[in-house]
């Protein structure tokens, strides 16, 4: 099998970046060359997966940095565990906050009100390193359960 992808990003004006001009217009362009007798298959073959462009700044949450769980749900009430994994691709240490906020969900499928918010305790992370931040909110349910009925409490 034969094949050559290329990649240019290509930027429009000129700046003080070699490939990107931040905050302005850039072209990114992608050629595939697949020569016929390069797919036992289709012989169109090209691109069938998909692609996407990630930009992150230099300390971000990793890609699928999110978790959540509820380890103990009751009639009463409802513990969410928050566990958020940050990257600092940077050669200093940071230092960050993360805000959670819960949400109800309505009846469609919408986002309702805000329920639950709670700002994370600093999280430390290493130069070139990942760190994990943990936190929970109890969310505390009164009478029928309806949403008019609830109230917040940390712990």
């Amino acid at each position: 099998m034969c094949w050559r992808l290329a990649l240019w990003l290509r930027f429009l004006a000129r700046g003080p970046h070699a490939f990107v001009k931040f905050g302005a217009d850039n072209v990114l362009a992608i050629r595939l060359d697949n020569p016929k007798e390069s797919s036992r298959w289709y012989p169109g073959a090209g691109i069938y997966r998909n692609v996407w462009l990630v930009k992150n700044a230099p300390v971000h949450v990793s890609h699928w940095g999110t978790f959540i769980s509820t380890p103990a749900v009751s009639e009463q009430a409802a513990t969410v565990k928050i566990a958020l994994n940050v990257d600092n691709d940077t050669d200093a240490d940071a230092t960050v906050t993360a805000k959670s906020e819960i949400f109800e969900l309505k009846a469609d499928g919408s986002k309702g009100k805000s329920v639950a918010a709670r700002t994370m305790a600093r999280i430390k992370i290493d130069a070139n390193q990942s760190s994990l931040g943990e936190d929970q909110i109890v969310v505390k349910h009164r009478g029928s359960g309806a949403s008019s009925d609830r109230s917040v409490t940390w712990q």
